[in-house]
């Protein structure tokens, strides 16, 4: 169930924080990017306004994104949590031009970002 504004009712203060810190970090628009996508899947209740504005919202930036700023995605890896080991990004660079294609040609209207 959602709060008032559309937080899950796990959503805390300090996972604000936390997710500050993290964007406040960011070197990059490809990190920016993934960390406010992770953020705003954890955060809103998928059933939302909010949650709704937060995918068009993701959207948008996928679809403006450079072909450098797409291939920075693609390039980035993770660490496996349990055993440390690097793990490629799961898109590769033509996916993610393919996604933003889509994404173009579909498009987003003002209505979906200001929700």
């Amino acid at each position: 169930m959602a709060k008032k504004d559309g937080t899950t009712r796990y959503w805390t203060e300090d996972q604000e924080k936390f997710y500050e810190r993290l964007l406040a970090g960011c070197e990059s628009q490809a990190v920016r990017n993934l960390i406010m996508t992770i953020r705003d899947l954890v955060k809103y209740d998928g059933r939302t306004k909010q949650a709704k504005r937060s995918i068009a919202q993701a959207r948008l930036r996928i679809a403006t994104a450079t072909d450098e700023e797409l291939a920075e995605l693609a390039k980035l890896e993770f660490r496996d949590s349990l055993s440390g080991q690097p793990v490629s990004s799961p898109f590769t660079m033509d996916e993610l031009k393919q996604l933003r294609q889509s994404i173009r040609e579909k498009g987003i209207t003002k209505k979906e970002i200001t929700a």
